[in-house]
């Protein structure tokens, strides 16, 4: 029998003092990446939860969008035209709806494409309440076409309107445009009868426009209410090169050059006058 035996020692450790453990460990960047990418995990998933959640009260919890009184949750501003029971009628909203149950988007994007109507806000307070806003188109002129109450806005879309415009200019159409109808754009000399409207409605500008003919190529022929009559064009008129702020200013300052001439001691007793160039004068002859 051998007395003396050897003395093992399993966990025998390096000369440096350090266990060995047959493991290695991660580099400091995979380290890195594994911790942020656990947490982008938990965040994603924590997220996915919540909507979830979100998702079932709200479908589940239905009384907590339901209109009580639609006259006093539901406020709708309107023009003259547009009557607030309509937009209620047509959204489907009345006591006892959930405003959630409405594809409220999709009720504008089909509200929106009625001619007379320029644009359609909408705004949610929750739970309940709900404000629409009916932006209406203004007539600025009427188009003298077969169709009776014709109207244009500021940006040559037509639409109907009946009261509140016997005393608007009149724009007489080239035959290209005398089978519009309601939801139509106006284009060429017929925008730029327009743009002469609005720059005669200026506080500032002295004579009253009555009718603007703009069946011409070439100028617009403008009947004022005292039946004087000129020949009308500008610099930069339908011109797509000219920028249309320049287009603006030039309309601007020949209509005030032909009020200044036709207002003259000369200029009150005629009745016929030409604005196409430069020079602004009167004709001895009637115009057609």
């Amino acid at each position: 029998m051998n007395l003396f035996k050897k003395n093992v020692n399993k966990n025998r450790r390096p000369a440096g003092g350090r266990r060995t453990t047959g493991a290695r460990e991660l580099p400091p960047a995979a380290r890195f990446l594994l911790i942020w990418g656990g947490c982008f995990l938990g965040g994603f998933l924590l997220l996915c939860g919540s909507w979830v959640l979100f998702k079932n009260y709200y479908f589940k919890t239905r009384s907590l969008f339901v209109i009580s009184d639609v006259h006093k949750d539901v406020t709708v501003s309107s023009g003259k035209m547009v009557k607030p029971d309509l937009i209620l009628e047509r959204f489907g909203l009345s006591n006892g709806v959930n405003q959630f149950s409405v594809d409220i988007d999709k009720q504008r994007e089909e509200l929106i494409q009625t001619p007379n109507i320029r644009d359609v806000r909408i705004k949610r307070t929750l739970p309940d309440k709900l404000d629409v806003t009916i932006v209406e188109r203004e007539p600025v002129a009427q188009i003298s076409t077969g169709a009776r109450g014709l109207v244009s806005d500021e940006t040559g879309v037509l639409f109907m309107r009946y009261a509140d415009t016997a005393m608007l200019p009149k724009i007489r159409v080239s035959d290209e445009f005398a089978q519009v109808k309601p939801g139509d754009q106006l284009s060429g000399m017929e925008m730029a009868a327009i743009e002469t409207v609005l720059n005669a409605q200026r506080p500032d500008f002295p004579l009253h426009l009555y009718e603007v003919n703009a069946r011409n190529e070439d100028y617009l022929l403008l009947t004022f209410s005292d039946y004087r009559k000129a020949r009308f064009a500008w610099k930069g008129m339908n011109d797509p090169s000219v920028k249309r702020e320049d287009s603006a200013i030039y309309l601007k300052e020949k209509l005030d050059n032909l009020a200044k001439a036709m207002g003259s001691a000369i200029g009150r007793g005629r009745q016929i006058w030409d604005a196409t160039l430069d020079r602004i004068y009167a004709m001895p002859v009637v115009l057609e």
